[in-house]
This record gives structure tokens, C-alpha cells and sequence, in this order.
């Protein structure tokens, strides 16, 4: 750690009476992750420093200590005090990372749950950097307050300051990754893989936007990396007119731009040097309407008048339509979740306000801020029409020879006369049991059928990767939908039926453990 011109001046606490005189020692503190902060030193000892800043008390740990700078010495206090101080209570949260979230959604949450805790005024006051904000709520003829400071610095502060203990609640629009979930494990911070760490808030899923008169119907990835990158620079590479490509892209500061970072280009990938760059998803849309030669990207909600691109996943899938339903189905190539993460120690207003976050209430908030939200819904008959076309006039043989005619019979014969539901339960990474998101699910599929479906019959398919032994996959995949139905029974939902068919009926290609693991699943249908 590096300190700037001056060591740090307190040495101990001092217990001070009414008219003690108090010389105020103003700093200003650069972490490591990029943060600075401006505020008053409080108190200090080997591991902290707490200083008293615009946004109220807090500590930061001098393991992330980049710089500390004096700022300014003010006058010493003289003043008496007039009465005794007046009681106040401050509710304080503090989220920190993905300015995907951070941008609008979390502050759209946060202003929401303060109104449910009935505070009835808001008002937001800006950050020392770009990208932070401190949103003040105040309760009506009441002292109590709450504060809810908000740096989107991107995903990757989420973990950085969650071990530096700076911040509650960790917004990420990527999951968190090996290496970071060792590094707060080691900080003490918690095990990012249990129950309640991970909290997924919403989902994300953009389109390809080309003019209403380009007459391409689908783009694979490698297509659209190959466009977005200027390695093909006409579009009748892509099977379009003969004229040049003119990308169109949201600014890198943009969590649209981070999908299709993570997506298309790679890492590594950069966009053609021509792309012109738009801070507004609807200027982009616009944009590309009225350009013959427009390629671009934009969230669902800006699709205006420009025409939205199916994605061809290969092997043989039909190209996928940008639809929410298939975004909520995870199904989507250019979908996402959006996560918040917390530690083992968190605080009950921490807890309330993550399940306000994944509540019904909270779903209008997020579809109105242009995402996804995870209240359940039913699949577009075209849709479920094309699923059941596709599974009867389909392959009835694998590469290998299997016949598989009578788990695909089965599963016509069972799904006839019904429409599938987007909820999709899943399972972690090479585990048995479901993963973050679908563990939530249960709850949310009784709430559903209670109130939107209580005479229907509930319908759960399991389904399985291509990996490993048929007649094992199977076997399997009948297991875990009847798991699923078992816990579905005992919140209530009693008229069911599970079945298991196993490598068939696949809605990805299977590259990677990932994609593989997006064909582990039991659907759900209601009939």
C-alpha cells in the first residue's frame, strides 16, 4: 500500500465531551479496484480505516488501500451543542458492480422496496465518479431514513468489493468464476456456490437488428462474429445483397455491448473499426431501420421499426426466434442471467430486499427497465405448434442406431393438447441437484398454477445431454422429472404426471459442458 504525503494522523480513539474542540482530518482514499472516496477520518486500526463521507460512515479495508491523500484541515469545531442529539434510524444498503444492473434496474428496485417499506419521498444525489449514485429515501413525519448507494463499475467490482467489504450486495451479469469464488471463500466472505449466495434477479437477452428489407432470415454466431469483427465486410458473404456491412453497436460502456462481447466477439474480439457507436438503444434501432446496410444490436424492448434476426444454432435446430419466451426458457443463444451475489454475513434489510428483488412485484419493474423477468409464462402456440412438428417429423434413429421411437412417441402422446410453460428446472454443473435459479422455482410454479391454472394438469419431461449410455440417460431423466414432481405435490399442486425420455428432443447443440448441461432439464407443460 502506498500512502501519499503524509502518514495517517490518528493513533487512538479519544473520548470527547460537549465541548471538546475537534481538528478534522479530510482525506482522500484510492482502492485498487478503481474507486476514490473524499471524507473525514473517523477512526483507524491495522486492517481499517472508517471514514465519514457524502454517502455516511463506512470502512474500507487497507488490503485494498491503493492511495490515501490529504484533501483539506478545517477549522477546529468549536461549536456547543444545543440539546441532545435527535434520535435517527438509517437503513443503509450498498450495491456494488454490474452497471447493467446498476444503470437502472437495481436503483428501479431499490426505489420500489423503499415504497414498500413505506418510505414516501426519494431523491438521488450523484457519486464522486461516474457511474455512482447515492438514492436517500425518507419516511413521512419520521426520523427514520434509508440510504442506497449504488457503484456500477462493472461485474467484476462486485467480487473485488465484496472481499474488500465495501459493499452488501454484489451485481454481476456474469456468473461469478472459479478463481473468485476461491478468492472470498479465502476472504472470509462465503462459499458463492450455496444456497442463497447466488441470486439471480432477471434475465437478459438481445436481438440482431438488420433493415426490414434485407431479405436475410437467420445469422449463426460465427456469421455475426465474422460481420461484427469486419472480417466479412458485404453481406452477400452471408448468403445478402451485394452491398457493404455497416455495423451498428451500443457503447462499451454498455451491459448490452457486454453480451455481445461475451457472445460474439470473444474476449479477444474487437468490433470493425467502422462501427458506429450509440449511447441510445433506441437512436441504434432507428438507425439501423433506415439504413439497407444496418447491422446492429439491441434489448427486446427496442426493436421499433427494424427487423429482428433468428439466430441458427446448428445441428440441424431451427434457427431461434428473439422471443421473451425463449429467453425465459433459457433456450435463447443471446440470453443471459443477472445475478446478485451476497456473503455469509448479511443483514435482515439485505435479505428483504433480495426477495423483493425475485418477487412477483418486482417483475413490471424489471420488464419495464428492458429486460426479462422470471414470472412464468406460456409459450406462444406457434412456438409450442413448430416443438411438436419438429419431435414428430424428426429423426427416429441415432447416429448409433438407437431407435428412439418410443420415448418420441411418448412424449407426443403426452404433450398432445398441451402448451409448455417457460419455467425450466435445471441442474448445476455436474450435480444432481438444480441449479440457483431453479431452486426458486418450485415456489414460483405452485403460486402460478394456484392462481392461474388450479384445474389443469401439470406436466413435467425430463430430458437428458447425449453423453453417456441411452437406456441410462433415460432412466435418469425419468428420475429427476419425477423428483421434480414429487416437490411440486407437496406445495399443494396435485394434479401431475412426470415422465422421463431422455438425449431426445435437444434445444442446443451440445459444444461444451454448458450447452450440455442446457439440455439436462424438465420441462414443464400444462395440459
Amino acid at each position: 500500500m502506498k500512502i501519499s504525503g503524509f502518514g495517517l494522523l490518528l493513533s487512538a480513539a479519544v473520548c470527547l465531551n460537549a465541548t471538546m474542540v475537534l481538528a478534522k482530518t479530510m482525506v482522500r482514499v484510492e482502492t485498487v479496484t478503481g474507486q476514490v472516496w473524499d471524507g473525514e477520518i473517523v477512526s483507524e486500526n491495522a486492517k481499517e480505516i472508517v471514514i465519514l463521507g457524502k454517502g455516511g460512515q463506512f470502512s474500507v479495508p487497507r488490503s485494498v488501500i491503493k492511495t490515501i491523500a490529504r484533501t483539506e484541515q478545517t477549522a477546529p469545531d468549536t461549536r456547543q451543542p444545543v440539546g441532545p442529539p435527535i434520535a435517527t434510524s438509517v437503513d443503509l444498503l450498498r450495491l456494488h458492480g454490474s452497471n447493467t444492473i446498476g444503470a437502472q434496474l437495481g436503483p428501479d428496485l431499490l426505489n420500489a422496496f423503499g415504497k414498500q417499506k413505506k418510505y414516501t419521498s426519494s431523491h438521488e444525489e450523484p457519486g464522486l465518479q461516474p457511474d455512482e449514485r447515492m438514492i436517500i429515501m425518507d419516511a413521512a413525519e419520521s426520523s427514520g431514513s434509508m440510504k442506497a448507494e449504488v457503484f456500477a463499475h462493472g461485474s467484476g467490482t462486485a467480487f473485488t468489493d465484496m472481499i474488500a467489504g465495501t459493499t452488501d450486495i454484489g451485481m454481476a451479469s456474469r456468473p461469478v468464476t472459479a478463481a473468485e469464488v476461491e478468492a472470498l471463500k479465502s476472504a472470509g466472505v462465503g462459499d458463492m456456490t450455496q444456497p442463497g449466495a447466488e441470486n439471480i434477479i432477471a434475465l437478459d437477452g438481445i436481438t440482431f437488428l438488420i433493415n426490414r428489407n434485407n431479405p436475410v432470415k437467420s445469422l449463426t454466431l460465427e456469421q455475426l462474429h465474422d460481420l461484427m469483427t469486419g472480417v466479412k465486410t458485404n453481406w452477400a458473404a452471408v448468403g445478402g445483397p451485394n452491398l457493404p456491412v455497416k455495423i451498428y453497436s451500443r457503447d462499451q460502456k454498455s451491459g448490452t455491448f457486454d453480451l455481445v462481447k461475451e457472445k460474439i466477439l470473444g474476449h479477444d474480439g474487437k468490433l470493425a473499426a467502422s462501427a458506429k457507436l450509440y449511447e441510445s438503444s433506441e437512436d441504434l434501432s432507428d438507425a439501423v431501420a433506415g439504413d439497407a446496410s444496418g447491422l446492429g444490436f439491441a434489448g427486446f424492448a427496442y426493436v421499433r421499426n427494424a427487423k429482428p434476426l433468428p439466430i441458427d444454432g446448428g445441428c440441424g435446430l431451427p434457427p431461434s426466434e428473439p422471443d421473451v419466451f425463449v429467453v425465459k426458457t433459457e433456450e435463447y443463444p443471446l440470453s443471459r442471467r443477472l445475478f446478485m451475489y451476497v456473503g455469509n454475513r448479511r443483514s435482515d434489510l439485505v435479505n428483504q430486499f433480495l426477495a423483493f428483488a425475485s418477487s412477483p412485484a418486482a417483475n413490471s419493474i424489471t420488464e419495464a427497465a428492458g429486460f426479462v423477468g422470471l414470472e412464468p409464462g406460456l409459450a406462444p402456440a406457434a412456438l409450442t405448434d413448430a416443438r411438436l412438428t419438429r419431435l414428430s417429423t424428426g429423426m427416429t434413429v441415432t447416429p448409433t442406431g438407437r431407435d428412439i421411437r418410443p420415448e418420441r412417441d411418448q412424449e407426443l402422446n403426452t404433450l398432445k393438447g398441451a402448451q409448455r410453460l417457460s419455467i425450466t428446472f435445471r441442474f448445476a454443473i455436474g450435480q444432481s441437484s438444480v441449479d440457483s435459479r431453479s431452486s426458486t422455482e418450485f415456489d414460483r410454479l405452485a403460486r402460478w398454477v394456484h392462481a392461474s391454472a388450479p384445474d389443469k394438469q401439470i406436466v413435467f419431461v425430463g430430458f437428458s445431454s447425449t453423453d453417456g449410455d441411452y437406456s441410462g440417460n433415460v432412466a435418469l431423466a425419468r428420475r429427476r422429472a419425477g423428483e421434480i414432481e414429487a416437490t411440486i405435490r407437496k406445495l399443494g399442486v396435485t394434479n401431475t404426471k412426470s415422465i422421463g425420455v431422455g438425449p431426445i428432443d435437444q434445444v442446443v447443440c451440445e459444444a461444451d459442458a454448458a450447452s450440455a448441461n442446457l439440455n439436462r432439464r424438465v420441462e414443464v407443460w400444462v395440459k
